[in-house]
């Protein structure tokens, strides 16, 4: 019921690399994965969310993190990754790995400090032809 607000969300985190909406519900529902929201309470807005999946039995892959820049540096990005990296624990996954465009500072100051390290340079990885860092943290 939340598709409609939070492809909005979306849009406002990530413009022409948002997810369509089609893509968001997929990964709500695919098996061995996890789709957190992060509301702003009473009001029960999104404010952000976090995706993840775990690949062939032994990565955990964050496949999108997103919090409204309105929101941003209260915290809510960094305890939405602590409960990925809990919920892939759980699952005895000790690898959790994530993409981020280069040229966002932001977000790799953030997992730079919850102890992720780049290990590689994903060349064009963007739609718009723009580079990521594949950044890892050992879990276990």
């Amino acid at each position: 019921k939340d598709l409609t607000n939070l492809y909005r969300l979306e849009i406002k985190c990530f413009r022409e690399d948002a997810y369509p909406p089609q893509l968001l519900l997929f990964y709500m529902r695919f098996p061995r994965n996890f789709f957190i929201l992060a509301e702003k309470i009473p009001e029960k807005i999104i404010v952000g969310y976090i995706i993840g999946i775990i690949e062939g039995g032994e990565t955990g892959h964050i496949i999108s993190i997103c919090v409204d820049p309105g929101f941003r540096r209260r915290g809510i990005g960094s305890r939405l990754m602590i409960m990925a990296e809990k919920y892939f624990v759980k699952e005895r996954v000790c690898i959790s790995k994530l993409e981020v465009r280069v040229d966002n500072e932001e977000a790799m100051k953030m997992y730079k400090k919850l102890g992720y390290d780049i290990v590689d340079i994903l060349k064009r990885y963007y739609k718009d032809g723009g580079d990521a860092y594949l950044m890892i943290k050992k879990l276990c």
